[in-house]
């Protein structure tokens, strides 16, 4: 009789034992799944590490686990830009701008891209919304550099006067803006509007942009 008080005894004691293995076992097998910040932070190590190439991997893989963070976009789209790797960002940005329809920033960095990229249409158009979406929500802190980016695209197109109406709404929000007023300098000058141009030049020089002094003394000096 003691012998099977004995078994009896260690009979519960090794089911318990069995039923703890296996919910380690489970434990395990849940933690191997990867996590998009486990990506996203391995990707921010490496690209402080110098290495972009595998950066921009592992931000790729923390947007396939979640699509719904959209710092993962902005940290992918911000080391594509270092890397000059426009057409991953722009895929990247391509998908921020279907699930962050309302986020004027992902539109403002992807038409960013698509200047760089040379694709100006497609960069006015992004801009264009950034403005619509930053107007319709009144949140105006970036609002200078949308116009004044769809106003160098506008430049670049050679549409001189949509350029020079960008810049004015760029002024317009910040008056000292000496980029806005080279540049539109340089859009009154291609319109021939000399006298116009060489005032934006003179206004940009007095708030510290010595660059156009070149344009200045070429075009300006004995007018």
């Amino acid at each position: 009789m003691k012998t099977i008080c004995i078994l009896l005894l260690l009979t519960p004691i090794s089911l318990t034992l069995y039923a703890q293995s296996d919910e380690v076992v489970k434990a395990k097998t849940f933690n191997t799944q990867p996590r998009a910040e486990d990506m996203s932070g391995r990707g921010h190590l490496l690209q402080e590490e110098g290495d972009l190439s595998s950066a921009k991997e592992y931000y790729w893989k923390a947007i396939e686990i979640d699509s719904t963070n959209i710092d993962y976009f902005l940290s992918l789209g911000d080391i594509c830009l270092q890397s000059q790797d426009y057409e991953l960002a722009s895929k990247g940005y391509d998908i921020a701008k279907r699930h962050f329809p309302d986020n004027s920033d992902i539109f403002y960095y992807s038409g960013d891209i698509f200047q760089k990229m040379g694709q100006y249409e497609k960069a006015i158009s992004d801009y264009t919304n950034a403005i619509r979406i930053c107007e319709q929500t009144e949140s105006s802190f970036l609002l200078y550099l949308y116009y004044f980016n769809r106003g160098n695209t506008f430049l670049r197109m050679k549409q001189y006067q949509l350029a020079i109406e960008d810049y004015n709404s760029t002024l317009k929000i910040f008056p000292h803006h000496y980029g806005a007023l080279s540049n539109r300098g340089m859009a009154k000058f291609s319109i021939r509007n000399r006298e116009g141009a060489c005032r934006d030049w003179e206004k940009a020089y007095e708030f510290g942009y010595e660059e156009v002094k070149k344009y200045m003394i070429k075009y300006c000096e004995g007018k």
